[in-house]
């Protein structure tokens, strides 16, 4: 349970933080407004992959409730100089 959408964001960042696959990782936009807010999150994968992630959510009693979600790695083939996109299905919530 959250008392609030800044702990729950809290707590999405420091997954990033802490996860051993991310080198490095920037917030693109962050905004919450009463019980709902969003997050745009990019990310450098240890293994020189991208992967960026969008999340709208609303606060209901207490539990996050996902609205949307949006998550999508991008990787890059440097021997072949081509990039491919591949949509990953769903994150894993805390």
């Amino acid at each position: 349970m959250y008392p609030n959408l800044a702990s729950y964001m809290s707590d999405l960042e420091m997954l990033f933080i802490y996860s051993p696959i991310i080198a490095d990782y920037f917030i693109r936009e962050k905004k919450i407004i009463g019980n709902e807010g969003y997050i745009r999150i990019k990310a450098q994968l240890s293994n020189g992959d991208i992967f960026e992630a969008f999340e709208f959510v609303s606060l209901v009693e207490g539990k996050i409730k996902v609205l949307t979600y949006y998550n999508d790695f991008i990787f890059l083939a440097v021997e072949e100089q081509k990039l491919r996109r591949v949509l990953a299905a769903g994150l894993i919530y805390p």
